[in-house]
């Protein structure tokens, strides 16, 4: 059940400008904590740990489907998710090694694309859309 509260239009203005001040300031403070160097390094090896997960995930994941004839739709869904998302997540722990040596975040837009596809892709094999999460009937 929501409740309405009349408020004034200054009111409602001022609470809008305190929001976007908020937002600011969160990003201001965002961006800061980024430049420094031990949180950096911090960001990198839990980014290594999380790449290495998922690409054990997958491997146990698809592992089962290598040995049958046929699969249904979700098992397909699973093995061509993974398919994709292990050679970049390989990768990306490449260029989480070469962070480390080089002490900085690599920024480049392949990059953070291939961060972006490489975690989408395993959800996807791991999601219950495609049936093979745990917990999900018939796993």
């Amino acid at each position: 059940m929501m409740t309405n509260v009349a408020t004034d239009p200054e009111q409602q203005a001022e609470l809008i400008r305190q929001a976007r001040g908020g937002r600011a300031a969160a990003g201001r403070h965002f961006r800061q904590a980024a430049q420094e160097p031990e949180l950096l390094r911090e960001w990198v090896r839990q980014n290594n740990v999380m790449y290495g997960a998922l690409i054990a995930i997958g491997l146990v994941l698809v592992q089962p489907f290598l040995t049958t004839t046929t699969l249904n739709w979700s098992a397909k869904v699973c093995v061509i998710a993974f398919a994709a998302a292990i050679p970049l997540l390989a990768a990306l722990v490449l260029v989480n090694r070469q962070e480390t040596f080089r002490s900085r975040v690599a920024d480049s837009l392949a990059v953070r694309a291939t961060r972006t596809i490489a975690q989408l892709l395993a959800y996807a094999g791991w999601s219950p859309v495609s049936g093979t999460s745990i917990g999900w009937p018939g796993w």
